[in-house]
């Protein structure tokens, strides 16, 4: 609801592409989603603006200086991603896991506004993520509520997805 803002998925982010964005658009408020998948070099086009409140681009044929009150919040999944010059000029947090009882709500809110699936099916599908696939990453939720159109799918599609899954280590 914020106004004024710029939301980049850095797992498709270029730096050129951001700095082009914000020397045309007046942004308050730079997003920066899963921001160790950004580049190194792309992460160090952001430090002169964080540090001094100057966008600058020394690029050929894109030469030019921007004043910019801008404030930038960035997640990631891998702190150590993200170069130090960059990184050191965040606060950072570092929020607790999801207790089991906030990971059920979460599966309710998500799966109903996602795929319209009631209560009951999301809380089966929670529990079932939660203890027999031992994972606490919504993204498996996703998956299992994606394709269950009944309580009984979901035992059926968690062992079949569990017993399938690709491995990384080769297998």
């Amino acid at each position: 609801k914020l106004e004024d803002v710029y939301f980049v998925d850095c797992t498709n982010a270029s730096g050129p592409g951001m700095v082009e964005y914000l020397f045309k658009n007046d942004v308050k408020y730079l997003l920066l989603d899963e921001v160790e998948k950004m580049s190194k070099a792309d992460q160090n086009v952001l430090l002169n603006v964080m540090e001094t409140g100057m966008l600058t681009s020394t690029k050929v044929r894109k030469i030019g200086s921007k004043k910019m009150n801008l404030s930038i919040y960035a997640t990631t999944n891998d702190i150590g991603g993200i170069s130090k010059p960059f990184r050191s000029r965040f606060m950072e947090f570092s929020l607790p896991p999801y207790s089991y009882d906030e990971f059920c709500e979460i599966a309710v809110n998500l799966l109903e506004k996602r795929y319209r699936r009631p209560e009951e099916l999301s809380l089966k599908v929670a529990d079932i993520v939660w203890n027999k696939l031992e994972s606490k990453d919504v993204r498996d939720i996703l998956a299992i509520g994606k394709l269950s159109n009944s309580v009984d799918d979901v035992d059926f599609i968690a062992t079949t997805l569990q017993k399938h899954k690709r491995r990384s280590d080769g297998e």
